[in-house]
């Protein structure tokens, strides 16, 4: 379908009511702010009338034509006479999504029969797009269904809502931080224009807007928080996160989107373009920059003649004392000049008038042409016509002489006499006999490129107020002319200062145009637009570009057609830009350019591109991919194309790739290379050293391509070294071909395949890097080459990249080595690092370079043998900061192992990125957060990185941090001084984010596997198979590569599992395919073609694990083996055939049908061919000979079978995430259903970017509450919160349905009637009694009556009125008459299943068309949830079915049973052996509160409980075994095996679960939780343990002997040894919080009493508060640091504190202890933990108990086991004794007086009370909390399980 609008043909204007084409001018204009709408259209349907007469009757009105039941039930209701026109409404829901329509949810509205529909969000124009083909596609599904869709906004006249069309709106800055502000001024705007929006909401809206039924009355304005009788509303979430969007209310149903949204746009834009051209702050950018004509921001430089130290002195404080100010300065030199093309972009238009524009294209204004003509004598038109103008380049031809020749004769010519100027940059001068344009130019840009010069810039600003910018060039430049300067201008000065300045006397002196010193802006425009060109500036950051932006000037016409000082049409006539707006302030340049803009719209509206959300990627310009194999392109074979490593992936410019592949002379390696990097120079011609056979050379385990006849270029090639020959010749081989036709692509793998079969196998190259990809030089690569990548000015090799400052201990090394480093790429190599070495006598440019090289070797030389020695000695110092460089290096490279990842998962850039993180959220080590969320966060660090690249040719912070850091390593590595070993933080978490990634991929599999199609295939194909099909003949068909890929997916994973044993077997495969699959060792587990875990180690190849190829060295044997490792493994290669082919580059296949798998083949020609037929051409691609069976005639023409559209898994993504959408025909519908005020169930349906896994998966959503009785209406936002997910049997898969409760979004409290958060406390309180439910659910299904009407007539009574035979057949009956009602309970039944319900049986009950359905056994909570969505669930059915389902308690009057909700319950005690006795005290308990229940149980439940019909009287209370007429009735087999559960018979049918379970449980967990606290407090449990240092056998006996005679009984013992301890931290959770006061807390986030830092003060005579201004209080690890000593050391140190001296106790686990200078935090602890953790030793502990009534905790602690001081303890005690018999026990005697005397080595440890016992045993020996009695006793106690272990019991001491 083409949505297309309307325009006149005679005269191309818009049509009438194409008002589709000023909203898009509109939304072009406003482009930047980038404006979000979504409208919620309402609509009512209604019955036909007569052809072509407007409808008056509603669809949910009643047959007779009376009104139904007021508003009320029907808002997002559900149920026959409910939600009336629900059909329409899901068809048309599902054919929206069908069609790409951005459908984001349906909702039921107030008045029967009227829906509504949300569209967006939707960004720009596109909502009048989605909005009307929305429309069109609801008027097409009502002619199917036989009813009316009105638009009307009063469709019903009464008591009943209108229909609106609600337009939600934001912008950019209401989006961001801050932007509540902007949504107040907008709104604020709006209420100013009032009646003009009005004007365009639509007609007929004054009978809605009356001020009732939640609107504003039509002629007031007001806008509020969660108000919905306000013209606008500002959601709740917007004022409390200050941040989001509004609703305007006003639009009618019938209004025109495009009206609409124009006028939204057009006062919104002018709104806020107006505050940021006066200049407001920017709270994105900078709070501290004034923008837009409030300040003048400048470009000056330095011509390269005067760019001279003292000229810039001058030049500097010329500025300066103006009063501007210097934002940046630098120096960019000719070579970059020259390759940038900056002046040619400079000089923009005077360059094209003098080399691409012909004279006649050229503007010559009325008064220039009358010039031209009292000058030369002729008339311009006259010598345009005798063709004697001509550019520049023309006229050189023309004279015949060169364009510098003519340059000079140009530069002869004299103003006013020989040359005229016509313009800004356009001269016109005589040239002997012919008139030439520009000819100056050619002169002008040498001055610029000349080898060895430079420019020096300025970028300044200051104050518009204070300066004019017609001052700044008149007064502080100077005019052109440098002699007319006045006095004291730049110009002036340097012309008149020239000699002084230390110029040449006889060189230029400025004296004209070109050479007058200096060069500043003529405008703040032309000042943006050379910013923008030489520094690259940002023109949406820069304050006077977003003023410019925001005055609804296009950034396309700013780039592409203004910052080349176009001619435009202005006043009468064509003029230049830049002159138009020469010398203006900013506020009058910012009008001036609107005014420009308005002028000129047509021509530049037609030649933008329109403005659109998505990216196109062609195939040839893939962005590069990290680890080696990039894309593939398929002709008529599959050639694979391999790209490079980077660092930053994705912004790789065609430069780069202009450059890339090219041979050069490597400066490192000191060799001829065909590389791709750029740290050598392009070689042009092929050396004659270099011609000839070309070898593989092996060197120091790496290779290089080199001439075999080529001299030894260094020392390392002297020594005999094996080769491999290549055997290509100079004519056919790849050094050659690179210069012809040939591709160096066909012909490499040839290279490989020679390499295979040589004499040097894999297993001879070295261990590849597989493990992990843990290997630091893969990771140095990925860091080196992003100085190619990043095209980071990396020509201006004299910046500085080497970081002097984090690395300062290396700082002498660096520095002297700054040359070397820019030569070699930031990499270091000793063995080539030769001084002696003298420079070649040749003097070819490569010579040149290498004598560079030479001369920055030997400056570097004493510095690399003071460090080498220095490392070598192991320098404390160095090597701290060689570690600190090392995790640099592995932090970069697991982090490009990560981009590696996303990029092969298709996650990189994250599109749609996931709702909820900001940009600046960079935090991607959260590896436990979903994958797009890290995808994400690394996403926004990678932006974070480019943004920080400086442009004056200098690396950024990071760059220069990383590159350091990476020349640091490889010197230690060449030194000979071993890497450290791997983070343990880096190594945990690659390892979390490979579970990530492969939890990522189980769920894609799982998708895709449950959207397949079931039919048998062949057996997958082989390796040999994907080669075979690579060379195919061209004219295999597409579908038949296609199907190999995907049938090699089988194969491949085999292959993969297979791990270890595959690589054993095909070592050399192996070894090639990682070289071109892995590329570099970067990511091997994540980036792909990992083994399994258990195939690891068996990935590493025989040899020293520290010989590997020298990746980093040897280019030319990796580039080899990535192609042909590409080439040869086709497994891998095809298998991103479909994805990089089809989906990406929207591949045709070239065959009649588009089967790509056999499983498609056969769906498609199932009906044309036969089984075998079709397999034949599946395996020959010949299509069949034999004749047509009759099958392959069919009636109808089969259609292909659809694929399956992927779905992504996990969370949702939100608004922002739909926004970015094309379309969302991939998404998934969820329906919210939750329980309104009065306990009925309601649902809206929202669409989602993923199907949600988890609750926390789905976003908080939010509800009219006051259509549901929950809020009021000025206050009526209530939020949906999601509590369970189920699948939805109505949509299928892989749509949900969600149950939430409701919560007021004004306080976060539970909303009226939402009875399961109490339930859920409830449950969560007694969750250790593990409650099990299971719910008899009884309904009647009851013949419809009016709408809105309670219905009275049970659908199995007669017809005439009458009552059926007496019940008794109708119980569990069958047959017509019946079971009446089956169709219903039965799909009911079905659809539960399919959800998930745990719906467990279903039965007819005792009256006709009375059914049940029972829910269960449900734990917990569940058991509400799970009811609630089955009694919505029949809701649904009775809509299909016409008739009504009632949970009425007694239905029908009469000798007929009520309806129940019969309540099976237990809980673990009733369930165990002796449970009966159980169950009878709850029973008992029961009684007691018997009223209470009742008051629960449902309303009208007096009419059912009246102790007949199986009930017991409402005010009787009994139970019994199996008596269905008592309260509670216990069923026989739990009588009889004395344990089981109880049914509670009172609940009523309309009773709300949620009420029921929770004082059903309430009741059973207070009768039980006194007997379990009571039992809790009888027993005494501790846990004592020997500490390592007294822990022998002797100790041991001693121990439990003692505690075995105080009459304690030993539950258990054992020994726990230092590496268990050590490895489950069990002491550091022992002592939580010591430890994290030690080392990962820091002191400001340290709570000190008063008490305590008055102590502090007396102690140490200083406040607390001064030491911590003072920066003097460390924790034990950063104090350890500060003093330059160990953790052990310190402990040491703090060991000999005194108490009451030099340390003080602040709290419990608490220390403070004065060391040196400086206060440290519990510095004890790293000595403490060490005792526990040292190899050999262990603890041993006993589980002891004894009856509390026998011996008190204190007598325990106190006399059994001794004070803390063993000194101090009473005789007898065990620490007494322990102290005591040191030596008796087997202890050495000269640990007695250190190791016993103090808290830490007291011998034996005891737990301090019964609470301290639990949470040591629950640490130590993993006890479960519930089901130990004192824990029980705690939870009993209402004390929740998460409290306990997460808060309470980790900390343990301290």
């Amino acid at each position: 379908m083409v949505l297309a609008d309307a325009w006149n043909a005679w005269d191309d204007q818009p049509a009438k009511n194409n008002t589709r084409a000023k909203c898009a001018e509109t939304m072009d204009m406003y482009r930047s702010l980038d404006p979000w709408f979504g409208i919620e259209q309402e609509y009512t349907l209604m019955k036909p009338g007569k052809v072509g007469v407007k409808p008056s009757v509603p669809l949910g009105f009643n047959t007779d034509g009376s009104e139904p039941v007021p508003q009320g039930p029907y808002y997002t209701g559900a149920g026959y006479n409910v939600a009336i026109g629900r059909p329409v409404a899901d068809e048309h829901y599902k054919l929206c999504v069908e069609a790409g329509v951005k459908i984001s949810g349906i909702n039921a509205e107030v008045m029967p029969g009227q829906w509504e529909f949300q569209i967006g969000p939707c960004r720009g124009i596109e909502m009048g797009d989605h909005l009307t083909m929305a429309r069109y596609i609801m008027l097409r599904v009502t002619e199917k269904h036989e009813c009316v869709c009105s638009f009307d906004p009063k469709p019903a006249e009464g008591d009943w809502n209108g229909a609106g069309c609600h337009t939600n709106f934001s912008v950019t800055p209401m989006r961001v931080a801050g932007g509540y502000d902007t949504i107040i001024k907008v709104c604020e705007a709006f209420g100013k224009v009032a009646k003009e929006h009005i004007a365009e909401y639509g007609e007929g809206n004054d009978k809605r807007l009356t001020g009732k039924h939640e609107t504003c009355d039509i002629n007031t304005f007001k806008y509020g928080v969660a108000n919905r009788g306000a013209s606008i509303r500002i959601p709740r979430d917007a004022e409390k996160s200050g941040r989001g969007y509004m609703e305007d209310r006003r639009p009618a149903a019938n209004c025109d989107p495009y009206r609409v949204t124009q006028i939204i746009m057009k006062t919104t834009g002018e709104c806020l373009s107006a505050e940021t051209v006066e200049a407001r702050r920017d709270l994105r950018v900078s709070t501290a920059g004034l923008v837009g004509g409030k300040t003048h921001t400048a470009f000056v430089f330095i011509k390269p003649h005067a760019v001279y130290e003292k000229v810039k002195t001058l030049v500097k404080e010329k500025l300066t004392a103006d009063g501007l100010t210097i934002k940046s300065e630098g120096q960019i030199k000719s070579t970059v000049i020259d390759k940038k093309k900056l002046i040619d972009t400079h000089y923009g238009a005077i360059a094209a008038k003098a080399v691409m524009l012909k004279p006649k294209d050229l503007v010559v204004q009325e008064k220039s042409q009358e010039e031209f003509e009292k000058m030369f004598g002729v008339k311009w038109s006259k010598v345009m016509e005798d063709g004697l103008v001509f550019n520049a380049m023309d006229g050189a031809k023309k004279l015949g002489i060169s364009p510098d020749e003519l340059g000079k004769k140009y530069d002869a010519l004299k103003k006013g006499e020989t040359i005229i100027k016509f313009g800004g940059g356009f001269y016109c001068g005589k040239v002997d006999d012919i008139y030439v344009i520009n000819g100056f130019y050619m002169n002008m840009r040498s001055k610029f490129t000349a080898p060895g010069t430079s420019i020096y810039y300025y970028e300044v600003e200051w104050p518009a107020e204070k300066m004019s910018w017609a001052d700044f060039r008149g007064k502080l430049l100077g005019p052109t002319d440098p002699a007319s300067a006045p006095e004291g201008s730049l110009r002036q000065q340097i012309y008149s200062k020239w000699s002084e300045l230390g110029r040449s006397a006889t060189g230029p002196r400025g004296a004209d145009t070109g050479d007058n010193g200096v060069h500043a802006s003529a405008s703040p425009f032309e000042a943006l637009a050379e910013r923008s060109n030489w520094l690259r500036a940002s023109i949406s950051k820069d304050p006077f570009g977003k003023a410019l932006l925001a005055s609804g000037i296009p950034l396309p016409l700013l780039t592409k057609e203004w910052f080349s000082d176009p001619s435009v049409e202005f006043e009468g006539g064509k003029k230049s830009l830049f002159d138009l707006l020469e010398d203006l302030d900013a506020a009058a340049c910012l009008k001036k350019c609107k005014e420009i803009a308005l002028a000129n719209k047509k021509c530049w509206l037609s030649s933008l591109t329109p403005h659109t959300a998505s990216r196109s990627v062609a195939m040839d310009k893939v962005a590069p991919v990290l680890g080696g194999l990039a894309s593939i392109y398929v002709a008529s074979k599959v050639i694979p194309v391999m790209y490079h490593w980077e660092l930053i992936p994705g912004v790789a410019s065609p430069a780069w790739w202009a450059r890339a592949n090219t041979l050069r002379y490597d400066h490192y390696s000191e060799g001829i290379v065909y590389s791709q990097y750029d740290n050598g120079d392009p070689i042009r011609e092929i050396p004659e050293e270099s011609k000839g056979k070309m070898i593989l050379r092996q060197k120091r385990g790496g290779w290089k391509l080199q001439s075999e006849k080529a001299p030894r270029l260094s020392a390392e090639v002297s020594e005999p070294a094996e080769s491999l020959c290549v055997d290509v010749v100079e004519a056919n081989g790849p050094v050659a071909s690179h210069f012809g036709t040939a591709s160096m692509v066909e012909k490499l793998p040839q290279i490989a395949l020679k390499t295979l079969k040589g004499p040097h196998q894999a297993d001879r190259l070295g261990p590849l890097p597989l493990e992990l990809g843990y290997d630091y030089m893969a990771y140095k690569l990925s860091i080196v080459t992003a100085l190619v990548v990043a095209e980071l000015r990396t020509d201006s090799w004299d910046c500085i990249f080497l970081d002097t400052a984090s690395f300062r201990h290396f700082a002498p090394l660096l520095e002297a080595s700054q040359a070397y480093a820019q030569l070699s790429g930031c990499r270091f190599r000793l063995a080539s690092f030769d001084p002696t070495q003298q420079p070649p006598e040749e003097e070819s440019r490569i010579c040149r370079e290498k004598e560079m090289r030479l001369a920055a070797k030997m400056q570097a030389e004493p510095q690399v043998q003071v460090f080498s020695d220095r490392l070598k000695a192991g320098d404390p110092a160095l090597c701290e900061e060689h570690e600190r460089a090392y995790r640099i290096v592995m932090v970069e490279g697991v982090r490009n192992a990560m981009i590696a990842a996303f990029q092969r998962l298709e996650l990189w850039p994250p599109t749609p990125p996931p709702e909820g993180i900001e940009d600046d959220d960079c935090c991607y080590e959260d590896v436990n957060s979903p994958l797009l969320v890290i995808a994400q966060r690394l996403y926004n660090d990678d932006v974070r990185r480019l943004l920080a690249v400086p442009c004056d040719g200098a690396a950024s912070p990071w760059q220069q941090r990383a590159l350091t850091a990476a020349f640091i390593v490889d010197f230690a590595e060449e030194v000979g001084v071993p890497c450290p070993s791997m983070p343990p933080t880096q190594k945990e978490m690659i390892e979390e984010f490979a579970l990530r990634v492969e939890e990522f991929e189980a769920q894609q599999r799982a998708t895709a596997a449950a959207v397949a199609a079931a039919v048998e295939e062949p057996s997958p194909h082989t390796v040999e198979d994907a080669v075979e099909a690579s060379e195919r003949p061209p004219d295999t068909p597409p579908a038949r590569l296609l199907g190999v890929a995907q049938q090699l997916r089988a194969e491949t994973r085999k292959l993969t599992e297979r791990g270890g044993q595959f690589v054993q077997e095909n070592k050399a495969l192996v070894a090639l395919g990682a070289a071109g699959l892995v590329g570099s060792a970067v990511g091997f587990l994540v980036a792909g073609g990992r083994a399994e875990r258990a195939g690891r180690d068996s990935c590493r190849f025989p040899g020293d694990a520290k010989s590997h190829i020298n990746w980093y060295n040897d280019w030319v044997v990796v580039e080899a083996l990535m192609l042909f490792g590409a080439w040869l493994l086709n497994v891998q290669m095809i298998l991103t055939l479909p994805e990089a082919i089809g989906a990406r580059a929207n591949f045709q296949l070239a065959c009649k049908r588009s089967a790509v798998t056999y499983t498609e083949l056969v769906a498609t020609y199932k009906k044309q061919y036969k089984r075998r037929e079709i397999e034949d051409y599946w395996e020959t691609c010949k299509p069949a000979k034999s004749k047509k069976s009759k099958a392959a005639t069919p009636t109808k023409e089969s259609k292909p079978s659809k694929a399956a559209k992927p779905v992504q898994i996990g969370k949702d993504g939100g608004a922002s995430a739909l926004a970015k959408l094309r379309s969302f025909g991939s998404c998934v519908l969820a329906e919210y259903v939750w329980l309104d005020a009065d306990g009925v169930t309601r649902s809206k349906t929202m669409t989602m970017t993923a199907r949600p896994l988890k609750v926390t998966d789905l976003k908080v959503w939010n509800y009219d509450g006051s259509s549901t009785g929950q809020a009021d209406g000025h206050n009526s936002e209530v939020l949906l919160k999601p509590r369970a997910i189920f699948n939805d049997p109505f949509r299928g898969y892989p749509h949900v349905m969600v149950l939430a409760d409701a919560w007021n979004a004004w306080d976060d409290q539970p909303a009226k009637n939402n009875t399961r958060a109490k339930c859920a406390e409830t449950m969560d309180m007694y969750r250790s009694l593990d409650p099990w439910f299971g719910i008899e659910q009884e309904y009647t299904l009851m013949k419809p009556g009016k709408v809105g009407v309670k219905p009275s007539v049970p659908l199995g009574f007669n017809t005439d009125g009458s009552e059926p035979a007496p019940q008794g057949p109708y119980y569990t009956g069958a047959g017509y008459n019946v079971a009446i009602g089956r169709p219903v309970a039965d799909e009911h039944y079905k659809l539960c299943v399919e959800a998930g319900v745990k719906i467990s049986g279903i039965n007819a009950e005792v009256m006709p068309g009375q059914w049940e359905f029972q829910i269960g056994p449900c734990r917990g909570i569940e058991m509400g949830d799970h009811l609630t969505m089955a009694r919505y669930i029949m809701l649904r059915v009775t809509e299909k079915h016409e008739c009504v389902c009632s949970f009425d308690p007694k239905p029908a009057e009469g000798d007929w049973n009520g309806a129940g909700c019969h309540t099976n319950f237990s809980v673990t005690p009733m369930r165990v052996a002796g449970g009966y006795d159980t169950i009878i005290k709850v029973c008992d308990a029961f009684g007691k509160v018997a009223k209470e229940h009742i008051a629960e149980y449902g309303e009208g439940n007096d009419k059912r409980l009246t102790g007949k019909h199986e009930t017991c009287d409402i005010n009787t209370f009994k139970y019994g075994v199996a008596n269905r007429g008592a309260s509670i009735r216990i069923p026989r087999d739990a009588e009889k095996s004395g344990r089981g559960y109880m049914e509670d018979r009172r609940p009523a049918a309309n009773c709300d679960p949620y009420r029921v379970t929770q004082i059903i449980m309430k009741t059973t967990g207070e009768c039980l939780s006194a007997e379990t606290i009571e039992a809790g407090g009888k027993t005494h449990t501790a846990f004592v343990f020997i500490k390592p240092h007294a822990n022998n056998e002797k100790v041991q006996a001693l121990v439990k002997e003692k505690l075995t005679s105080e009459g304690l009984t030993v539950k258990a013992e054992g020994q726990i040894k230092s590496n268990v301890i050590d490895k489950k931290k069990l002491i550091d959770t022992h002592y939580g919080a010591i430890a994290a006061k030690a080392v990962l807390m820091k002191p400001k986030d340290l709570i000190v009493q008063e008490k305590s830092q008055e102590e502090f003060e007396k102690m140490f005579g200083v406040k607390w508060s001064k030491v911590m201004e003072d920066g003097l209080v460390f924790n034990a690890m950063d104090g350890a640091k500060k003093l330059g000593i160990s953790p052990d050391e310190l402990g040491k140190k703090y060991d000999a504190l005194k108490k009451g001296e030099t340390i003080i106790k602040f709290g419990g686990g608490f220390y403070c202890g004065k060391v040196d200078d400086i206060y440290v935090i519990n510095g004890f602890y790293m000595n403490m933990r060490s005792k526990f953790t040292a190899p050999g030793t262990s603890i041993h502990y006993y589980e002891v108990e004894w009856p509390a009534e026998k011996m008190s905790w204190a007598d325990f602690r106190g006399k059994l086991l001794g004070p803390t001081d063993p000194a101090a303890a009473p005789a007898g005690s065990l620490r007494e004794q322990i102290y005591s018999k040191w030596e008796d026990l087997g202890r050495l005697a000269s640990q007695h007086s250190t190791l016993d005397k103090d808290t830490g080595d007291n011998g034996v440890h005891a737990s301090a009370s019964p609470f301290e016992a639990l949470a040591e045993r629950s640490n130590w020996l993993r006890a479960s909390i519930s089901k130990d009695p004192f824990g029980k006793a705690l939870l009993a106690s209402r004390i929740p399980l998460p409290l306990l272990t997460k808060e309470w019991l980790p900390g343990l001491h301290g």
